[in-house]
């Protein structure tokens, strides 16, 4: 149960603030992603242009 609230809390963070993640190094032509951490908490995303996040099945709890 801990887990599920820490993610919450990590999603409810990225779902305020798009940019808050670290972005990460991309070669040329990926699509651009990034990293936020937070208690033991890993989502790596990509935020479109209007500002929409994606998850990139990425969760680490």
């Amino acid at each position: 149960m801990a887990e599920v609230v820490r993610l919450d809390r990590a999603l409810v963070a990225i779902s305020l603030d798009p940019w808050i993640g670290q972005e990460r190094p991309t070669r040329e032509g990926q699509v651009p992603l990034r990293e936020y951490a937070e208690d033991a908490t890993r989502i790596i995303y990509h935020v479109t242009v209007l500002g929409t996040v994606v998850i990139v099945a990425h969760i680490e709890v």
